[in-house]
């Protein structure tokens, strides 16, 4: 088994171009336009604590099922990055049940403003507190 031990990878042609072959051999993807540039997981339901992430120390919590979590490196615009965002729960309360959404409410080069939603029936949406949110940012550093 080989091993590599490094602790920085730069590109030959240029320092953030490094090219990483598919398991068939027949694509490449670009390793720096791959990774997450943000991830957190935070409980908005009591705690307001955030449980860990990277490219960020702490939440906003703008109210029930509103929250803004700040990055500490900027993104380098808002209309080509992509956030992902789950809330979830891990228990059984009376009026926890039926579908969780989140949604992206604002999108800003420094941070991203998320809603978590309960959708009951699919009728009413109802901003709730959870348990666990999870979000994921892809796209360029400032």
């Amino acid at each position: 088994m080989s091993e590599i031990l490094v602790d920085n990878l730069t590109g030959k042609t240029s320092a953030g171009d490094i090219t990483v072959t598919s398991e068939g051999g027949a694509a490449t993807q670009s390793l720096q336009q791959g990774l997450g540039k943000f991830w957190c997981n935070y409980d908005q339901n009591g705690a307001n604590t955030l449980r860990g992430a990277l490219n960020s120390t702490s939440f906003t919590d703008n109210g029930t099922g509103d929250a803004t979590v700040s990055y500490i490196n900027n993104m380098s615009a808002t209309d080509d990055i992509c956030v992902l965002y789950n809330p979830s729960d891990n228990d059984s309360r009376s009026g926890a049940s039926g579908e969780y959404v989140g949604n992206i409410r604002d999108n800003a080069t420094s941070s991203v403003r998320l809603e978590a939603l309960n959708m009951r029936d699919n009728a009413t949406t109802v901003l709730r507190d959870f348990d666990y949110n999870y979000a994921v940012t892809f796209g360029d550093l400032a």
